[in-house]
């Protein structure tokens, strides 16, 4: 069975392992309602070969959740405590090489 749907869910920062990926998935896909027969899919999917094939997989079924900061610099997402003194990227500390 093909599934083209998507949750919304952010896999980055999440657990890498295999289990664990597939398990937020399909927590997630339960909660927005999907069919078991539409999540087992989708898990067999992503058991029929290797760890890349799997995220792939996943990648494909989920969207990020909207950010609220849309349109801001990625600098600015983060307090000022937690920023680059100078401001700037942290590709472009002042001195360094």
């Amino acid at each position: 069975m093909k599934v083209d749907k998507k949750v919304n869910l952010e896999l980055v920062g999440l657990d890498g392992n295999a289990f664990s990926l597939m398990g937020a998935f399909q927590k997630q896909a339960r909660r927005e309602g999907w069919t078991k027969e539409e999540i087992q899919s989708v898990l067999d999917e992503c058991k029929s070969s290797d760890y890349n094939h799997l995220l792939c997989v996943l990648m494909d079924h989920c969207e990020t959740p909207e950010d609220e900061n849309d349109g801001e610099d990625y600098v600015d997402r983060f307090p000022k405590r937690n920023r680059p003194p100078y401001g700037g990227d942290y590709d472009e500390v002042p001195g360094t090489f």
